[in-house]
């Protein structure tokens, strides 16, 4: 219940639950109490733009928030003066700006904790999200494509068969919602790019301060194939196809111009891949090998 939802506002009430974001089902009560700690309800003049008061009047209304900081938390509670309770029973828009507060100051103190308002807990749900999308990277065998200054892998996803593939087909309907319109997955996929002897280390990962993730590692052999560093991974998904593309370093006599023509764009001397389909879990590594022949060379 959201304390929106609420028609009354009394002591030991229970206003609405916080959730928390890796434990599936655990959820905190929220609760109503009452302390002369709280300053006391007042009355704010609304005033027009000639400067005098308004008939109307707006509420202020204190509250805290108390429980969170307790190691063994049972549930949290909102604290408003006492004479709030009092007032509440005969004054509706009281009622309802107490509730608003209760709400908004929940809501800003979870933030930085384990817990949110949000019943479907956010964490989890883009866990299981980046779960499906390494079941499609697992499962489904890449085409590598070397473009320009781009390294591509593709994962065709249009016209699977539904014969023994209808958990795939569920992973690919579910990772689409990290592509929706107002989903900021791909402003929070990175790769990075290290140089280890005669071979090169990709590892793409999710990073956001609330949830960091590695997605998939790539070993490329030969030096100085990818551009070296930290990058935004670009990645997409269609209806048809998933798209990973890398920035590669083009060697200057590819473009460099012989006999009218440039070169062909020089392809890795191998590549192997681990994708993390499971976070924190035993064999959640599924290695991909790509030979040589996997290969296509795009001008």
């Amino acid at each position: 219940m959201h304390p929106t939802d609420s028609t009354t506002l009394n002591e030991g009430q229970q206003l609405f639950n916080v959730y928390h974001r890796t434990i599936s089902g655990r959820h905190l009560p929220v609760v109503a109490e009452s302390s002369e700690v709280v300053a006391p309800p007042t009355l704010q003049s609304v005033h027009g733009s000639s400067g005098h008061a308004h008939p109307s009047a707006n509420w202020v209304v204190s509250c805290d928030v108390i429980g969170f900081d307790k190691k063994q938390q049972k549930e949290i509670k909102v604290r408003f003066h006492p004479s709030t309770f009092q007032m509440a029973q005969s004054d509706s828009c009281l009622l309802r700006t107490a509730l608003k507060e209760a709400k908004e100051l929940v809501s800003t103190m979870t933030m930085d904790t384990v817990w949110t308002m949000d019943e479907k807990c956010p964490m989890e749900s883009l866990e299981q999200k980046l779960r499906h999308l390494g079941q499609i990277i697992a499962n489904i065998k890449a085409d590598v494509v070397v473009q320009g200054g781009s390294l591509h892998l593709t994962w065709l996803i249009s016209g699977l068969s539904t014969v023994g593939n209808s958990k795939l087909k569920t992973s690919i309907s579910e990772a689409k919602g990290l592509f929706a319109n107002g989903c900021h997955f791909t402003n929070h996929l990175v790769v990075n790019v290290e140089q280890a002897n005669d071979k090169q280390l990709a590892t793409i990962r999710y990073e956001k301060p609330d949830h960091r993730r590695e997605l998939m590692k790539l070993v490329i052999g030969g030096n100085d194939y990818l551009t070296e560093g930290r990058h935004t991974a670009l990645i997409r998904m269609d209806d048809n196809r998933l798209s990973l593309s890398l920035p590669r370093l083009v060697p200057s006599v590819e473009s460099s111009a012989i006999s009218g023509c440039s070169l062909p764009p020089k392809i890795p001397d191998s590549l192997h891949g681990e994708v993390v389909v499971a976070k924190d879990t035993e064999k959640n590594m599924v290695s991909l090998d790509y030979l040589v022949t996997d290969f296509l060379r795009v001008r």
